[in-house]
């Protein structure tokens, strides 16, 4: 406690600080009493009607050309997803293609 009045008496300060050091706490200061704000706007979208979700099979079984007039299994099945997609008013349709391998 007496060194802290000795400091008080001979008008010297506490704590010796340079100017690069001045600068930055000073930065740190300005920073901290702005109140930096991360702003973001999010946008909801509603939909209406129902979200239709289409899976067709491509494993290459479907490559067998069996069906009618000689022709893929793929074809006809991407021609039937075309007129239910063009006829479809339900809402958002998505077309989901999965493959299984089997032994």
């Amino acid at each position: 406690m007496a060194d802290v009045l000795d400091h008080l008496a001979e008008d010297r300060p506490l704590l010796a600080v340079d100017g690069p050091a001045v600068f930055f706490w000073g930065l740190i200061l300005v920073v901290a009493l702005a109140g930096p704000q991360r702003v973001e706007t999010i946008q909801e979208e509603t939909l209406e009607g129902r979200g239709l979700s289409l899976v067709v099979d491509l494993s290459s079984s479907m490559l067998a050309e069996d069906m009618g007039d000689r022709q893929s299994r793929i074809s006809l099945a991407r021609e039937a997803a075309v007129r239910f997609a063009s006829g479809s008013d339900e809402g958002p349709l998505s077309i989901d293609g999965g493959l299984t391998a089997t032994q």
